[in-house]
């Protein structure tokens, strides 16, 4: 397996960059062996509704140099729509063309991070989880996966969990928090 840095390995070995690619490259080495283009990286969902407005890259589009390789900087990001872009989508067919979504969501370093980003009086980025959330319920099967290496405390899994609650009820999607250890 090739590890190909989504971010053109600017982050070094450590860090979120790190993680997040690492963790890509994992699906891209099982999903996307026999399925090379259900999984798509970095696509851009509208915040309001969840809808697709490009379809990232497919695994099967990744090239394994780097410095020449495609990575997240190649998908245009719409600028007429507040848009956010889940680390990666895996689809029956092409997310623009409204094709069922199974399962998307985001990778995350640290359950602070993941916390810092989604919840509290101030998130750092929860128009991503709004537009992930949205995408799930509106277009797929109602499922989000979030990774994170680090376990969680007894106060940020009941925060996480109360996050997990809400949407389950408002959105009708069901967002899964995962901690790899």
């Amino acid at each position: 397996m090739d590890w190909v840095p989504a971010n053109g390995g600017e982050t070094g070995l450590i860090g979120g960059g790190f993680f997040e690619d690492m963790v890509s490259e994992i699906m891209c080495g099982t999903i996307g062996n026999f399925m090379p283009d259900a999984l798509r990286l970095f696509p851009s969902l509208a915040v309001d509704d969840g809808r697709a407005l490009t379809d990232g890259i497919g695994c099967g589009e990744r090239d394994p140099h780097p410095k020449t390789g495609r990575d997240r900087a190649d998908v245009p990001v719409p600028t007429e729509f507040v848009t956010r872009r889940p680390d990666y989508l895996n689809t029956t067919g092409l997310p623009t063309q409204q094709d069922l979504t199974l399962f998307l969501g985001d990778i995350k370093l640290t359950s602070k991070k993941l916390l810092d980003d989604y919840t509290g009086s101030n998130p750092n980025n929860l128009e991503q989880f709004q537009a992930i959330v949205n995408h799930s319920a509106n277009y797929g099967l109602r499922v989000s996966v979030f990774f994170t290496i680090t376990p969680f405390s007894d106060k940020q899994r009941s925060t996480l969990n109360e996050l997990a609650g809400e949407t389950a009820v408002k959105n009708g999607a069901v967002a899964f928090i995962v901690s790899i250890l």
